[in-house]
């Protein structure tokens, strides 16, 4: 399967922007909600939409749910919400896999899986796999 290719800005170009969506929540005391760690960037508006980028050397992995715009069922969610599962990894390189199967294996709903290795890319669904989480910073 080929995958499809994305038009998002890379995780460099990404990085100045969480950070300062990251020192806006802090500042207004949701230091929660948006973060960076070592190998981790997360986001999270409380209501339903995440996203974590998992930076792996040279490539990144974004995952995440965004509830308003996701058509897309990964694992547990599609027997919850009584929908097909939607292979997020499809055709994808193995390296995507650990980031979306931890996610869900702790209860995070997944509706997006991204890689980036040079460029995003996604597998190709038949349904569209949302935005990058509502409020991610892109």
């Amino acid at each position: 399967m080929t995958l499809v290719a994305l038009d998002l800005s890379t995780p460099a170009e990404m990085r100045g922007r969480w950070a300062a969506f990251a020192a806006i929540c802090a500042t207004r005391g949701w230091a929660g909600s948006c973060f960076a760690e070592p190998g981790r960037w997360h986001y999270d508006d409380g209501g339903g939409n995440w996203a974590d980028l998992r930076l792996l050397g040279d490539r990144a992995v974004l995952i995440g749910n965004d509830h308003e715009y996701s058509d897309t069922y990964f694992r547990a969610a599609a027997e919850y919400f009584g929908e097909p599962e939607t292979d997020l990894l499809a055709g994808a390189p193995d390296w995507w896999a650990p980031p979306a199967e931890a996610a869900a294996a702790a209860g995070e709903w997944v509706g997006l899986v991204y890689g980036f290795d040079g460029g995003w890319s996604r597998a190709p669904t038949r349904s569209p796999t949302g935005s990058a989480a509502s409020g991610c910073p892109r």
